[in-house]
């Protein structure tokens, strides 16, 4: 069974600083990060970053206003 895990920016900061790319490959869970977080982190982070985490299943969550 795969479980969500929705991720916000401070876990990206974390990840990417912690050097924890690898770490995530082999895992029985799906990152799901919302949309403002993952444009507020696109300046901070390497387009080589975000594509290792959208080809391990990292799905980006467009949310309402209300959410």
């Amino acid at each position: 069974m795969i479980r969500d895990i929705v991720i916000d920016a401070a876990c990206l900061i974390d990840v990417r600083k912690g050097g924890l790319l690898v770490a995530l490959r082999d895992r029985a869970y799906r990152l799901v990060i919302p949309a403002p977080v993952r444009i507020s982190e696109v300046l901070d982070s390497s387009g080589e970053h975000w594509r290792y985490l959208d080809d391990r299943g990292m799905i980006t969550l467009d949310l309402t206003p209300r959410e």
